[in-house]
This record gives structure tokens, C-alpha cells and sequence, in this order.
């Protein structure tokens, strides 16, 4: 009897642990303490074009943009495919890569959200398309 009851609180206390790693972890706003000007640059593209943005107010741009975003970890539903692909080049010489497809994916960790980015991103790319010579992909 006793071993039993050592299990099951064993059990419980893993499931209250694992919980709260889950629910503590979940929820992210990327970029929130990037600074745009320690950036060097941005690769910023869709499937058929893609950009190089280096303007300082055009990096802060894109850097407001994604660090408003809300998101939440989730299973990633290994589709193929994409819809803009941001890489942030800092001076530093890190990178960090956020793609929007499905879901967001930040570094190759999966999330999710409950409001729809797609639609902010492809107007920001838009815009700065108007400035940024194109190159086809």
C-alpha cells in the first residue's frame, strides 16, 4: 500500500511540474528585447521575391511589427511551405529566422496565435517592396 501511494504522488507531482513548465513557457512576444540598432540587416521574402532591408526606420519597422505579436508554443504540423521568411542578421553575428507559414516559426520552435499576423506581414512586405530592389527567389 505504501508503495502505491509514494507512485502516485511521485506521478502527481512530475504531472504538476511538466504543467507548469508547459503553461510558464508558452506564451513568447519575439524580438521584445532586440535593439534595431544592433541589427545589420533584414532578408525579409515570400516565395516568388525577396529583399534585403538595411534603413535603420525600415529595421524598427519590422522589428515593432513581430515584437506586437502574441504567440503561444505549439506541435508544429510539419506542412511544407511558406509565406514570408524573415532573417535577422545582427552585428554581432547572430541570427535569428522567423517563418510564416502555417504556423510561426521562430529559430525552428513552433507557435501559434490567436490573432492573424499573415495579413500585417504581407502588407509591411508590400510597402517595402516599393523601396528595396526585388529579387526574384
Amino acid at each position: 500500500m505504501n508503495k502505491k501511494v509514494i507512485i502516485i504522488v511521485a506521478g502527481a507531482v512530475v504531472a504538476i511540474l511538466l504543467a507548469i513548465l508547459w503553461f510558464t513557457g508558452r506564451n513568447i512576444h519575439v524580438l521584445e528585447d532586440v535593439n534595431p540598432s544592433d541589427i545589420k540587416e533584414v532578408y525579409f521574402s515570400n516565395p516568388a521575391n525577396n529583399m534585403t532591408i538595411t534603413d535603420a526606420d525600415d529595421i524598427k519597422k519590422i522589428v515593432d511589427l513581430i515584437s506586437s505579436m502574441e504567440l503561444d508554443k505549439t506541435i508544429s504540423s510539419n506542412k511544407d511551405g511558406f509565406g514570408y521568411d524573415i532573417r535577422i542578421y545582427y552585428k554581432d553575428g547572430k541570427e535569428t529566422t522567423i517563418v510564416f507559414a502555417s504556423e510561426i516559426i521562430v529559430d525552428s520552435q513552433c507557435y501559434d496565435s490567436d490573432e492573424e499576423y499573415y495579413d500585417e506581414v504581407g502588407a509591411l512586405f508590400d510597402e517595402l517592396s516599393e523601396v528595396y530592389t526585388l529579387e526574384s527567389n
